[in-house]
Protein backbone atom coordinates (compact mmCIF):
# COMPACT_ATOMS: atom_id res chain seq x y z
CA UNK A 1 0.00 0.00 0.00
CA UNK A 2 0.97 3.36 -0.73
CA UNK A 3 2.13 5.85 2.06
CA UNK A 4 -0.99 7.73 1.03
CA UNK A 5 -3.08 5.38 1.23
CA UNK A 6 -2.41 3.98 5.11
CA UNK A 7 -2.26 7.81 6.27
CA UNK A 8 -5.80 7.97 4.84
CA UNK A 9 -6.80 4.49 6.26
CA UNK A 10 -5.39 5.10 9.68
CA UNK A 11 -6.95 8.73 9.98
CA UNK A 12 -10.20 7.34 9.05
CA UNK A 13 -9.80 4.25 11.97
CA UNK A 14 -9.45 7.61 13.77
CA UNK A 15 -12.42 9.08 12.94
CA UNK A 16 -10.43 12.28 11.92
CA UNK A 17 -12.23 14.00 8.99
CA UNK A 18 -9.71 14.83 5.43
CA UNK A 19 -10.05 18.66 4.51
CA UNK A 20 -8.21 20.29 1.87
CA UNK A 21 -5.63 21.57 4.35
CA UNK A 22 -4.95 18.15 6.44
CA UNK A 23 -7.46 16.51 8.57
CA UNK A 24 -9.55 17.79 11.81
CA UNK A 25 -9.66 15.24 14.60
CA UNK A 26 -13.21 15.00 16.48
CA UNK A 27 -11.50 17.59 19.01
CA UNK A 28 -11.49 20.09 16.78
CA UNK A 29 -7.73 20.27 15.81
CA UNK A 30 -6.19 20.26 12.69
CA UNK A 31 -3.05 18.49 11.93
CA UNK A 32 -1.34 16.71 8.87
CA UNK A 33 -0.01 13.14 10.56
CA UNK A 34 2.65 11.05 8.64
CA UNK A 35 1.56 7.77 10.41
CA UNK A 36 4.41 5.88 8.20
CA UNK A 37 6.87 8.45 8.81
CA UNK A 38 6.34 9.67 12.86
CA UNK A 39 6.44 7.57 15.44
CA UNK A 40 4.66 10.13 17.23
CA UNK A 41 1.96 9.69 15.37
CA UNK A 42 1.61 6.33 15.34
CA UNK A 43 1.31 6.28 19.45
CA UNK A 44 -2.20 8.11 18.33
CA UNK A 45 -3.14 5.22 16.54
CA UNK A 46 -1.71 2.60 18.89
CA UNK A 47 -3.18 4.40 22.09
CA UNK A 48 -6.61 4.60 20.00
CA UNK A 49 -6.07 0.51 19.99
CA UNK A 50 -6.84 0.45 24.02
CA UNK A 51 -8.58 3.29 25.34
CA UNK A 52 -11.08 2.29 27.24
CA UNK A 53 -14.03 4.64 25.27
CA UNK A 54 -12.20 2.99 22.05
CA UNK A 55 -14.44 0.65 19.64
CA UNK A 56 -11.82 -1.65 19.51
CA UNK A 57 -10.99 -4.42 22.33
CA UNK A 58 -8.13 -5.91 24.39
CA UNK A 59 -7.87 -8.50 21.88
CA UNK A 60 -7.22 -5.91 19.46
CA UNK A 61 -4.29 -4.99 20.61
CA UNK A 62 -2.86 -8.34 21.16
CA UNK A 63 -3.95 -8.84 17.34
CA UNK A 64 -1.92 -5.49 16.86
CA UNK A 65 0.97 -6.80 18.52
CA UNK A 66 1.14 -10.30 16.66
CA UNK A 67 1.25 -8.02 13.29
CA UNK A 68 3.89 -6.53 14.43
CA UNK A 69 5.85 -9.24 15.05
CA UNK A 70 5.20 -10.83 12.12
CA UNK A 71 5.89 -7.67 10.28
CA UNK A 72 9.13 -6.78 11.62
CA UNK A 73 9.90 -10.98 12.20
CA UNK A 74 10.91 -10.64 15.63
CA UNK A 75 9.68 -11.66 18.75
CA UNK A 76 9.81 -8.64 20.88
CA UNK A 77 9.71 -5.46 18.07
CA UNK A 78 9.95 -2.46 20.26
CA UNK A 79 11.96 -1.05 18.00
CA UNK A 80 9.50 -1.04 14.89
CA UNK A 81 9.78 1.35 12.68
CA UNK A 82 6.44 3.48 12.21
CA UNK A 83 5.89 2.28 8.68
CA UNK A 84 6.24 -1.59 10.52
CA UNK A 85 4.04 -0.16 12.85
CA UNK A 86 1.36 1.47 10.47
CA UNK A 87 1.21 -2.00 8.23
CA UNK A 88 0.42 -3.96 11.12
CA UNK A 89 -1.77 -1.39 12.51
CA UNK A 90 -3.69 -1.31 9.29
CA UNK A 91 -3.44 -5.18 9.12
CA UNK A 92 -5.03 -5.16 12.96
CA UNK A 93 -7.91 -3.29 11.70
CA UNK A 94 -9.00 -4.91 8.39
CA UNK A 95 -7.87 -2.29 5.46
CA UNK A 96 -4.11 -3.37 4.98
CA UNK A 97 -4.01 -4.00 0.59
CA UNK A 98 -1.42 -6.00 -0.84
CA UNK A 99 0.27 -4.60 -3.63
CA UNK A 100 0.20 -7.03 -6.77
CA UNK A 101 3.31 -7.98 -8.32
Amino acid sequence: MSPDKINLGIAEHLKWKRESFGYVRPDGYICNPDFTEDLNAMQLAEYSLIRSHSLCTAGTWRLYLHYLSIVTDEHCPIDATAMQRAEAFMRCIGKWEEVPA
